[in-house]
């Protein structure tokens, strides 16, 4: 397993694994994620097993990491937004049936990469 001495998350040995062996790499990530889950109660741990299904999908079929992190960051936003909705009309602050108000537009510095040989 790749943890640090204290038990937590080593950003540099999950990188040496990474590079070093892709194969293993994904062994002790699907390790990690499988024993974080089981320390979860039963009750909710088939819904995080269909979440966890919905990520490996979205990896594998995307064309490349940055492809798959902006769909994921999407679904989670959209999920975020889905339950401040919930919890506004739970509260009684949003009218049934209004429609969403829009994600602010973001816009950004795109820099691009150096190529390395």
């Amino acid at each position: 397993m790749v943890d640090s001495a204290d038990g937590g998350f080593d950003f540099d040995q999950w990188r040496a694994l990474a590079e070093d062996d892709p194969a293993a790499f994904e062994a002790a990530r699907e390790a990690a994620i499988e024993k974080l889950i089981q320390q979860i109660p039963e009750d909710r741990q088939r819904r995080l097993h269909g979440l966890q299904w919905r990520i490996d999908t979205v990896r594998s079929m995307a064309p490349n990491p940055t492809a798959a992190f902006l769909t994921l960051s999407e679904m989670m936003w959209d999920s975020f937004y889905r339950q401040q909705m919930m919890l506004k009309r739970l509260l009684g602050e949003e009218q049934q049936g209004s429609r969403p108000e829009p994600r602010p537009s973001q816009s950004s510095n795109v820099v691009p990469f150096r190529q390395f040989n």
